[in-house]
């Protein structure tokens, strides 16, 4: 959890039950908790409709599922991901340009020789961000917030009530400044 931010603090002090987004995951939901997830290279994208608070949020690892040898389910993969959770909001009524949308991740994590020596041929971060946004756009919704790419991981944990959202890079220590709100 992310230390010192006393909104957070007092949300899981009040028995906000926390739930632990894993690589390929997605959820659903309008119960007021806390998705938690790590990201490196992978993406994330949550979606809060404001005025029912149904809010997902997926995990996802790879850009594409079409052509993928992944026996992984759709939230594995930024398109298949952004296609379900949209099916899901449709199924429901809930007309896409309500949707509050933020995407995060992407990071390119290799050591800095090997993002010198191999450039953008294996940066998966940077593919799955590009994936995300392109099937977004494609129903038409643009992330009111882009928190992505870089070179290192993110912790995110998103409260469903309010669509409140806290980034912090994995690899400070101690730092709150270096939390961010959204």
């Amino acid at each position: 959890m992310i230390r010192n931010v006393p909104e957070l603090k007092a949300l899981i002090d009040a028995g906000t039950p926390v739930v632990h987004l894993k690589i390929g995951e997605c959820v659903m939901t309008c119960e007021p908790v806390i998705i938690s997830t790590v990201l490196g290279s992978c993406v994330s994208a949550t979606f809060f409709h404001p005025q029912t608070h149904f809010a997902a949020m997926f995990h996802a690892m790879l850009p594409k599922r079409e052509g993928s040898k992944s026996t992984q389910g759709p939230c594995a993969f930024a398109d298949a991901a952004v296609e379900s959770i949209v099916a899901r909001f449709e199924k429901l009524g809930i007309r896409l340009s309500q949707l509050d949308v933020k995407l995060f991740g992407g990071a390119n994590t290799m050591r800095a020789k090997e993002r010198e020596r191999l450039g953008d041929i294996l940066d998966v971060g940077k593919k799955n961000a590009e994936q995300a946004l392109a099937t977004l756009a494609s129903f038409g919704l643009k992330p009111k917030v882009k928190d992505i790419q870089g070179v290192r991981g993110r912790k995110v944990l998103f409260h469903v009530g309010a669509g409140s959202i806290w980034v912090k890079f994995v690899d400070a220590r101690g730092d709150d400044a270096l939390v961010s709100r959204y």
